[in-house]
């Protein structure tokens, strides 16, 4: 279960890199990177994993506190 939860995690992260770095990188593609698409893809890569480094620290730091109103919320719709 863990390996697949991790799997799909890393189908999203690629998927959202492909469309946030691929669209802010990439205006014109014509088959070949030049030097400055592979520049701003390789930073655009790099600052999406950084933040999503820290956002996943946070998260772990504060599980408790955003889990909580997480499973009430849960809860509220499992009555409907």
């Amino acid at each position: 279960v863990r390996s697949e939860v991790q799997q799909q995690a890393l189908q999203e992260l690629t998927q959202n890199l492909q469309e946030k770095c691929f669209d802010k990188c990439i205006t014109r593609p014509n088959g070949k990177l030049d030097g400055k698409q592979q520049n701003c893809l390789a930073l655009c890569i790099n600052r999406y994993i950084d933040t999503m480094k820290v956002v996943s620290e946070v998260m772990v730091q504060r599980g408790p506190q955003v889990r909580q109103p997480i499973e009430q919320y849960a809860g509220k719709m499992d009555s409907f």
